[in-house]
């Protein structure tokens, strides 16, 4: 039998394994027992598996999540437990986020690149559906999950949805960018958590959210970073996401 090359890394409550032929789960969100602790897979590179441990109630044993992610250290802006972090979005289909501001019947308030040039640095706010976005690459995006509720969201026309500079400054608005691991990547990673009715929270890696600045909902009101919670009433944090097929837009519960 091949052995397992086991290496901890430093302050962080993980395993990375090189895995060596023998059969193993390798997805990432899967799940395995070593030493009757079951563990997770957080990424796979390759021959090598990154394991997190699991906790009870799905809850992570990773002390990144506490200083980066709305936990803990930050004043626990993060959903009251980790397993409220959606985690099954659709990840192969057009989708478009409309903020719970305008009604579910509007064509208004979408989270957009503010122009239909896209390039780096091209800001986000809202604009108005126009009626072409299947052929029109502007509006629609798709969400890649990378494991734990982390979401990259690609526009299909280029880059990524980007937090300037990573800043934990309030009131900074989205961008586009080209996909990149500046940061480690946390400026183009987000959470996402279901709050009912239809309704979501998007959380950048900050613990903050995503919000429609002053309340706004006219074309070309940009989408900030801003301090929010769960248990906040404010609807200009919360969105609804919508499948797009062939020009109809399909709501998440």
């Amino acid at each position: 039998m091949r052995k397992l090359g086991i290496v901890r890394g430093f302050k962080l409550m993980s395993l990375a394994l090189l895995v060596a032929g023998a059969a193993f789960a390798q997805q990432v969100g899967d799940t395995c027992t070593l030493g009757g602790q079951t563990y997770v897979v957080e990424s796979v590179s390759g021959d090598k598996v990154t394991l997190k441990k699991q906790k009870g109630n799905n809850r992570w044993d990773d002390r990144r999540d506490d200083k980066n992610s709305g936990g803990q250290q930050d004043g626990g802006r993060r959903p009251g437990g980790r397993e409220q972090w959606v985690t099954d979005l659709p990840t192969n289909v057009n989708v478009a986020f409309q903020t719970a501001l305008t009604s579910a019947s509007s064509k208004d308030g979408f989270l957009s690149p503010s122009v239909d040039i896209l390039k780096d640095g091209t800001p986000i706010a809202l604009r108005n559906m126009n009626g072409r976005e299947p052929q029109n690459n502007v509006r629609p995006f798709r969400l890649v999950h990378s494991g734990e509720g982390w979401y990259q969201i690609k526009n299909n026309g280029y880059g990524v949805l980007d937090l300037p500079g990573n800043t934990s400054s309030n009131d900074r608005q989205l961008q586009l960018y080209k996909e990149n691991n500046s940061y480690k990547g946390e400026h183009q990673r987000f959470r996402i958590a279901r709050v009912g009715n239809g309704l979501y929270q998007i959380y950048t890696s900050n613990g903050k959210n995503l919000q429609v600045r002053n309340n706004k909902t006219t074309d070309l009101t940009p989408v900030v970073q801003k301090t929010g919670s769960l248990s906040d009433s404010n609807e200009s944090a919360m969105w609804r996401i919508y499948t797009i097929n062939r020009g109809n837009l399909t709501p998440l519960n």
